[in-house]
This record gives structure tokens, sequence and C-alpha cells, in this order.
């Protein structure tokens, strides 16, 4: 699914794209222990002597459990990939021509733009557009700029 919009009022405008998906399910098995991280979500909420009420199982290193995602597959590693992203962003706003035409400029424009902004979804471990979460999370990014023509 995507969204886009163009707008402009007077001298301001406005662009904007939402991306998202639906129907689709991730199998998580995160490379855990020896070689990698916990998601943050499982050390917090895992089963210990202590939490034996807890909302996930305890940890493991890699598969050496025979109740890990890798060996077991089950229902509960499945997550959906649901969401919602704003993609992009920009805002604008175009100075008058009476202003700039002073300065020797024919057209200035100021703006702001990001990407990646929101991502709206209930899996939290992973990117949802990721496959397992083994690769970075995508990055917000904010620019500022102007754009001028003489």
């Amino acid at each position: 699914m995507v969204f886009t919009a163009n707008l402009s009022y007077k001298q301001f405008d406005i662009s904007v794209l939402f991306q998202g998906s639906a129907g689709a399910i991730a199998y998580l098995s995160p490379e855990s222990g020896d070689i990698g991280n916990y998601y943050e979500s499982w050390v917090k909420n895992r089963w210990t002597p202590e939490n034996t009420n807890a909302a996930w199982p305890r940890v493991f290193n890699r598969s050496n459990e025979y109740w890990s995602p890798g060996n077991l597959r089950n229902s509960f590693w499945e997550f959906s990939t649901d969401y919602i992203r704003l993609k992009s962003l920009e805002f604008g706003y175009t100075i008058p021509t009476n202003i700039v035409k002073k300065i020797g400029v024919e057209k200035l424009r100021v703006y702001v733009s990001g990407q990646n902004l929101l991502t709206f979804s209930k899996i939290k471990e992973i990117d949802p557009e990721e496959d397992q979460g083994t690769s970075y999370p995508l990055q917000r990014v904010v620019n500022f700029g102007l754009t001028l023509t003489f």
C-alpha cells in the first residue's frame, strides 16, 4: 500500500509518502547467545526461576535448546508484520519574489524533509520489512535545505 500527496497553499508546500503492508507474518528465530544479542523485550520479560509467569521463554544460546525457535516451529514465534510507515515528509516555504529579487535571486525556497519518521506496527522487536531482524534498522533522517534559482 502506498499513499502520496503533494499540496500547496500560497508560498507553502508539503509532500508526504506513506507506505505499508498487511497480511504477512515473520517467524522470529534470533541469533542470540554467543553470536548475537537478545531482543530487549525478551530479556526484560523472559522466564526465570523468579519470574515464572513470563511472557517470553527462558533465554538460550542459539539453537542449543530443544524448544528454541530454530528447532521447534510453533506459533509463539510468529508475529504479524502489518505496518504503516511515514516514509517521507517535506515541508517548504517559497519566499515571495518581491523580497528575493532585491538580493539578485529569482526564487528561494527553504525546506525541512525527513525519511522513515514514524512506523506503526504491532511488532516491536524487528523492523516489519526485515527478515529476522538480523540487519541494521532503517535510519531516521532529517534534512534542512534551500533551493536557489538565479
